[in-house]
């Protein structure tokens, strides 16, 4: 049996990150008024963070801008990732996300 395509798509194409970014802005100026605790959730590797294979990190420019705009309007930034829980990972990673 095919699935019935939704009508209005949970998912959606955009032709960069920074029109992404710009349409997640605009839904989150919204939700900040709408919802009692707004939030973001974002994955770490691969999405927010790019690892390079000499050792050195870079954040996505654009979800750098959004995590600024989330922190200086009160909407708390979740961050998920799949890396094994041990100290020295979690150090590692909490310096990479200050930085």
């Amino acid at each position: 049996m095919a699935v019935k395509q939704a009508q209005y798509p949970l998912l959606m194409q955009v032709p960069s990150t920074s029109v992404a970014i710009d349409w997640a802005l605009s839904f989150l100026g919204c939700m900040r008024l709408l919802a009692p605790r707004p939030c973001i959730v974002l994955d770490i590797d691969g999405t927010v963070l790019l690892n390079f294979p000499n050792g050195s990190t870079k954040c996505v420019l654009h979800f750098q801008r959004l995590c600024r705009a989330c922190a200086a309007h009160g909407i708390t930034i979740f961050c998920i990732t799949a890396r094994p829980e041990e100290d020295d990972n979690r150090a590692y990673t909490v310096r990479q996300l200050q930085k």
